[in-house]
């Protein structure tokens, strides 16, 4: 069972999840602009937090605009946000963290999981060409679609040559979605939820 609870960063209400048995697993869910964490993707990630008993932390990075050509000078408030909320959970009580993030969500997670010296592992979902240099670690995971707009042909191979386990997902969009076939983007959200099942342990 969990209890829910929030904490406040920069005055933007931070959705917390609380196993009622003490745990020393924390799952940290990183949404995108506009992917916030009931949607599907992460939704289910979510879901497979509470069935194996972590603390969630599901990221709100409040009102913040995007612009796709300065990545990292857009992210920065979402980085600072995410930052102050991970130190209030006191992240390094934890033994085993699982970042799932989203997007642009998926270059914040990266660039604190590099900064904070402990073994975190990733799956990220839909990555940004920023997100790549943060695929080091053997352990993570990378999911993206052959037809997502915010990635190349140069970037989706390169992601492909990095040290992690990376799933391609033939047409489907940047919501790992296939446009106008409903049935296959579940199955494909199905195949997702097996990779979680599989990692969050």
């Amino acid at each position: 069972m969990h209890t829910k609870d929030c904490i406040m960063t920069k005055d933007i209400k931070q959705e917390v999840y609380r196993n009622q048995n003490r745990t020393q697993k924390l799952m940290v869910l990183f949404p995108g602009m506009g992917y916030t964490c009931d949607k599907p993707l992460l939704h289910y990630a979510k879901a497979y937090g509470f069935l194996k008993g972590y603390d969630i932390l599901c990221i709100n990075y409040g009102k913040m605009t995007f612009d796709k050509t300065k990545v990292l000078s857009s992210i920065a408030p979402a980085y600072e946000i995410a930052k102050e909320a991970l130190n209030m959970m006191n992240i390094t009580n934890y033994e085993k963290i699982i970042f799932i993030s989203k997007s642009l969500g998926t270059v914040v997670a990266g660039q604190l999981s590099k900064e904070y010296a402990m073994d975190i592992q990733n799956i990220f979902l839909t990555p940004l060409k920023e997100t790549i240099p943060y695929m080091e670690n053997s352990e993570d995971v990378t999911i993206s679609g052959d037809h997502d707009p915010m990635l190349s042909s140069d970037d989706l191979q390169l992601i492909q040559e990095q040290p992690i386990t990376s799933f391609l997902f033939p047409n489907t969009n940047h919501s790992l979605e296939v446009e106008k076939n409903p049935v296959q983007s579940i199955d494909y959200l199905h195949q997702v939820a097996k990779i979680y099942e599989k990692i969050c342990v």
